[in-house]
């Protein structure tokens, strides 16, 4: 009979979950379906017959039971719902799914029963194979959109690549402390590159265009005007990104695993893009513009007269 579909949620699906001992994922005392209720209708044992079962439901009705939600109108399918702890790892996310699909088809489509899988982990699953490669596409799409927007900033592509570095490097730092502590790309560390990107570039906008301005007054050699720059402000980028990576680090404290990793990924980040535009970009600036100071001098001598 139909009701026996919620007797097989019961004997068939709960059971091959419990033989996943090694895991606390799933667990008898966290699963409630149609099968529950109909067992304790009927003196605490599963009925034998379709009758026993029909007369379970009468029981339950007649006693003002909850069956809404547990028992579709028809009788034709039952809800098996369970609840669990927030999956620490992508790992046993899929890990999840794979007990669910692997009991489904195994024991219920085997024995002629049809089933769907609902709530939060079959769309946490889903909306990470969409979004993840989504969020990798636009992270690249940023970055070039970003060094087109430098290059015409600073009318240069030279000095707008250079200052690219930083996020660069924010971006690279984010992919290898992600690696690093065996940490997967899922749908809150993809949100992260869309942040380094956004903050990182702002030390490097700042940084390039007060250089610039220091050497084209032409007060100071390219060494002279990267340490002015660096007086008046890199410590202002140093108290920005410190104070930046505090508001993420607060993160840390979080009950959720995702969130913990989502706060921990942006600050090292953010503390790498620091890092960049205070050693790296600065070096990169003095090498171009010698170069460009070099190539101007030799024009202007072979202007002159022999």
């Amino acid at each position: 009979g139909s009701l026996f579909l919620s007797l097989a949620l019961l004997l068939l699906i709960k059971h091959p979950l419990n033989r996943k001992a090694e895991s606390p994922t799933f667990r008898r005392e966290s699963m409630l379906g149609l099968s529950d209720i109909i067992k304790e209708a009927n003196g605490g044992k599963l009925p034998k017959s379709q009758e026993e079962v029909d007369q379970a439901v009468e029981t339950i009705i007649e006693n003002g039971g909850y069956l809404d939600g547990l028992l579709a109108k028809d009788k034709t399918s039952g809800l098996l719902t369970t609840t669990y702890p927030p999956a620490a790892t992508e790992e046993e996310l899929q890990d999840r799914m794979k007990v669910l699909e692997e009991a489904g088809k195994s024991i219920l489509v085997a024995n002629g029963f049809g089933f769907e899988l609902g709530g939060i982990t079959p769309l946490t699953v889903d909306m990470t194979k969409n979004l993840v490669p989504t969020a990798i596409r636009t992270s690249i799409l940023s970055i070039f959109l970003c060094a087109l927007i430098l290059m015409l900033l600073f009318r240069s592509a030279t000095f707008g690549l250079v200052t690219l570095s930083v996020v660069l490097a924010g971006v690279a730092a984010e992919l290898g402390w992600l690696h690093v502590m065996g940490w997967s790309l899922d749908i809150i560390t993809a949100l992260v590159t869309a942040l380094v990107i956004g903050i990182g570039i702002n030390f490097g906008i700042l940084f390039t265009h007060r250089f610039q301005q220091e050497f084209a007054s032409g007060k100071y050699t390219p060494g002279e005007a990267i340490e002015v720059t660096m007086v008046n402000l890199g410590r202002a980028n140093v108290v920005a990104a410190l104070a930046t990576m505090a508001g993420f680090l607060t993160i840390l404290f979080s009950g959720i695993v995702p969130l913990r990793r989502f706060g921990g990924t942006t600050a090292a980040a953010i503390f790498i893009s620091l890092i960049a535009s205070l050693l790296l970009l600065p070096s990169l600036l003095v090498i171009v513009a010698r170069r460009r100071a070099e190539r101007s001098m030799k024009e202007e001598w072979a202007r002159k007269p022999v």
